[in-house]
């Protein structure tokens, strides 16, 4: 779960820091810049998983090639960063899975921060990769009001002293007592996972050391590495949603939309599988569930996948109430969007989840229900608190997924809805002007500002003050000094 995030130099991210929870919504006008913030979390985790001269390419927009990599850079179009500079703070699950030797892992820590800082060097090089563990208490750890229940799920696991690697003396599969942060590597000193390694040469480096050398030997950097690929940018494309797959097919459902189809099929016929997916419902009970949920969307009496053994594939379709069928090319846009969320729920998928403007295609009355579909997406803390009695089978939810969502808008109804449930989700975008990388002068960068009165506001930061749903108005239309953001 990502905690916090500190950018400088990436676009118009200058100085740029914010917290988050299991559930946020990010509002603001067209052009300001939100979009960013879902940029370089996408560019963290391709670089848990990619050479860095492809994670670039993973961004939106990237067009292929180094001119894509050189524009992630801040620019006032005289002027070019030098320097990216990204840390985040999070806190990664006490089981981690190791993939080379199927078994479980368990890591003696939780709570980590990640530095990396990117230059340029007629590619995209490496200057700096440090990596943390913080030693706090989880209660400190997590930001936002949480129920006891819930810090208890991150506890590390009492078998992290006898994970698979404990033949090997490596610092870091030991439990140890700390009081505070202790670096586990520092590129940029050249000490690696495993020790300091004289002459290192960083600027040659083709992948991040969280992309190289995670494994069941480090079980920490394992645990780190696995944290930051599961965060994902959703961009629903309908054309992907409309999509048939081949039949048989078990593919999950993609971030752009792809395997609609196959993802209701895994659904509703649960399996074991590596990722955790799988849920008790079959067809009939999955139609009549989505049926119930996309209501306030459109008004269906069932929902399932149809086989073609003539063209080898399944394909999506929908009665209405009306009696008429609908294949996926049919429905609307909204419907199949709200769909495909709906799945994504249901998936029992764990990850941060980066969602941009989910109200897109949906009618305004139909908001309050997004908003509730868009909570639902994401974990609920009370579920960690919770005392069933009587057959444990009645348990809604024996084991709660730990999936967290961010969610980017500029849609005033949502806002609405969303403050209304809980105002402590919202962050409101500004622009400012501030003093830009290496001192050549002010540059115009994205800050979010929590709505005054909510665990956002602690430590000093200030909040906006009501009403705040006009904010494509002066609210957030206009600039404030990076001094007042504070």
């Amino acid at each position: 779960m990502l905690t916090r995030i500190e950018v400088d130099g990436f676009k118009n991210l200058v100085g740029f820091s914010a917290e988050f929870g299991p559930f946020t919504c990010i509002a603001g006008p067209n052009a300001i810049g939100k979009s960013n913030l879902f940029d370089v979390i996408q560019l963290l985790s391709a670089l848990a998983e990619h050479p860095l001269s492809e994670a670039a390419n993973q961004v939106r927009g990237g067009q292929g090639g180094f001119q894509s990599a050189r524009d992630l850079f801040w620019t006032d179009g005289r002027h070019r960063a030098s320097r990216i500079r990204v840390a985040v703070e999070m806190v990664t699950p006490a089981t981690a899975w190791d993939g080379l030797i199927q078994a479980p892992i368990f890591p003696s820590e939780v709570v980590f921060r990640y530095e990396i800082e990117l230059g340029w060097d007629r590619r995209l090089i490496l200057l700096g990769e440090r990596l943390l563990v913080l030693g706090r208490p989880l209660s400190a750890a997590l930001p936002f009001p949480h129920p006891t229940g819930f810090a208890d799920f991150f506890k590390p696991s009492p078998l992290s002293a006898l994970t698979l690697s404990a033949l090997t003396l490596s610092a870091l599969n030991r439990p140890v007592e700390v009081s505070g942060p202790r670096v586990l590597y520092d590129l940029a000193r050249g000490e690696l996972p495993w020790g300091q390694v004289d002459g290192f040469e960083l600027r040659s480096a083709t992948h991040t050391a969280i992309s190289q050398y995670s494994s069941s030997e480090r079980p920490l950097l394992l645990a780190v590495e696995q944290e930051l690929k599961s965060w994902h940018e959703l961009c629903l494309n309908v054309d992907a949603l409309r999509r048939p797959d081949p039949l048989g097919s078990e593919e999950s459902l993609s971030m752009r939309g792809d395997h609609l189809p196959a993802q209701f099929k895994r659904i509703s016929q649960p399996r074991a599988m590596a990722d955790g997916e799988g849920t008790s419902l079959d067809e009939d009970a999955l139609s009549r569930e989505l049926c119930a949920r996309l209501r306030a969307v459109v008004r269906l009496r069932r929902i399932w996948v149809e086989d073609n053994e003539e063209t080898q594939t399944m394909s999506v379709r929908a009665e209405l109430e009306s009696g008429e069928v609908l294949s996926a090319r049919s429905l609307s846009d909204g419907t199949l969007r709200a769909l495909a969320l709906t799945l994504l729920e249901l998936s029992g998928r764990p990850g941060l989840f980066c969602i941009e403007e989910p109200e897109s295609s949906l009618h305004p009355r139909s908001i309050n229900d997004l908003a509730e579909l868009l909570g639902g997406i994401a974990v609920d803390l009370e579920d960690f608190n919770r005392e069933y009695e009587g057959d444990p089978e009645e348990n809604p939810d024996p084991d709660p997924v730990l999936r967290q969502v961010i969610v980017n808008t500029h849609s005033s109804e949502l806002v609405r809805a969303i403050h209304e449930r809980r105002p402590g989700d919202l962050l409101m975008a500004t622009s400012v002007l501030t003093d830009a990388p290496d001192g050549v002068g002010e540059a115009r960068a994205l800050r979010l500002s929590p709505i005054r009165g909510t665990w956002r506001t602690q430590r000093g930061v200030r909040g906006v003050s009501l009403p705040v749903y006009d904010y494509l108005g002066a609210a957030a239309g206009t600039g404030v000094s990076a001094a007042e953001d504070r």
